[in-house]
């Protein structure tokens, strides 16, 4: 009995570090973004529409992976329709968003 208490405490120190480790490694990327987009502006003559079909299209391989993941546990099945509705209001949402942040 002890030794399945102490499997499942160190399973959860593991979950507890991962979960922390990617936390601090998303802080990290979501500071350099703004970096990287002063430089594309400074060495490119890139408009902000380009830029952001760049951003979307780089992310889009961690956005399928993270959907696949998620839709593997999730409870309630959708259909076809429901994930082009989430799809195209996903992609909306963020496409407005970052256009204006862009052009501030």
């Amino acid at each position: 009995m002890k030794s399945d208490d102490q499997s499942k405490s160190g399973h959860l120190k593991q979950e507890a570090f991962l979960g922390a480790l990617l936390v601090f490694i998303s802080a990290i990327a979501f500071s350099a973004k703004a970096i990287f987009i002063k430089l594309a502006y400074a060495y490119y003559p890139i408009d902000p529409t380009t830029l952001l079909a760049l951003r979307m299209l780089i992310a889009i391989p961690f956005v399928l992976t993270m959907i696949i993941y998620a839709s593997r546990y999730s409870s309630p099945q959708l259909n076809l329709r429901d994930w082009a509705l989430i799809a195209g209001l996903g992609l909306s949402g963020i496409y407005y968003h970052r256009y204006l942040t862009l052009q501030a």
